[in-house]
């Protein structure tokens, strides 16, 4: 009987572009399946334990317990928050304003749709969460304190 070798990746190595699948259609031994599965298990372990709570009356809660002693467990690096993070960090490290300043004001209407609809609002309200959840001051800026940048009035579109 021969043995199949599984080679996985570290966390940390996993890609925008394996993102671009739902986790659910992934193989079970895919880094990105593995790396949520401690989360997976908890909520499943919690839905669990409230169903034995509505009918058996019980208060215990020993598989939502387990399952957070394992998250417990995990290094920072393994962690969902710390993905969340790194992956904003990246996306945000070069951030210019100006640059997306210039980018609206030279699109055609179809793409600043796809851009849109590319980043629905709720993404907004998770990167609120985000750093409420981490305790970070997160200030939405007013109108008048926008950054003013001034780009041609007949700068070309696409």
């Amino acid at each position: 009987m021969s043995q199949k070798r599984i080679k996985l990746r570290d966390v940390r190595s996993i890609k925008a572009k394996d993102m671009r699948i739902h986790p659910a259609d992934l193989p079970t031994d895919h880094p990105l399946v593995l790396a949520t599965k401690p989360y997976v298990d908890a909520i499943v372990a919690l839905a669990q334990d409230d169903e034995d709570a509505k009918t058996l009356g019980t208060v215990d809660r020993p598989r939502t317990e387990a399952a957070v002693e394992r998250i417990a467990a995990m290094p920072l690096e393994d962690r969902y928050t710390w993905r969340v993070v790194q992956m904003l960090r990246n996306a945000l490290g070069d951030f210019d304003s100006w640059c997306i300043t210039a980018d609206l004001a030279t699109l055609n209407e179809a793409d600043k749709q796809r851009l849109r609809d590319a980043l629905p609002p709720t993404r907004m309200i998770q990167l609120q969460k985000t750093y409420e959840a981490l305790g970070v001051a997160f200030i939405p800026l007013e109108d008048n304190d926008a950054e003013m940048v001034d780009v041609p009035k007949d700068a070309p579109t696409q």
